[in-house]
């Protein structure tokens, strides 16, 4: 086994745990404050439409471009959305 592929493979799987938690998080306290299962399906689909609309998209600009710089410029956008969104969150 190659030590990138490892060190990839193994921060993607955290990152899967992570993301999952927030979701399972998120729909449970979006049931509990409105009780209603509409808002849950609502929500999903909010989160899933995105992933439908720019998922043909995001296809052909992984075939096109260098798949590092994308994944270090995604990262690296990720990592600026959060600390905002924690900065902000701090601050109040």
């Amino acid at each position: 086994m190659h030590k990138n592929y490892a060190l990839f493979w193994s921060s993607d799987l955290i990152a899967s745990v992570g993301q999952f938690v927030r979701e399972v998080a998120l729909y449970w306290l979006a049931y509990e404050i409105t009780g209603s299962a509409w808002a849950l399906g609502i929500l999903g689909f909010c989160e899933a439409a995105p992933r439908l609309l720019f998922g043909a998209v995001g296809g052909v600009i992984v075939d096109r471009y260098d798949r590092l710089r994308l994944l270090t410029g995604i990262g690296a956008a990720l990592g600026l959305a959060l600390t905002s969104v924690a900065s902000t969150t701090l601050q109040r």
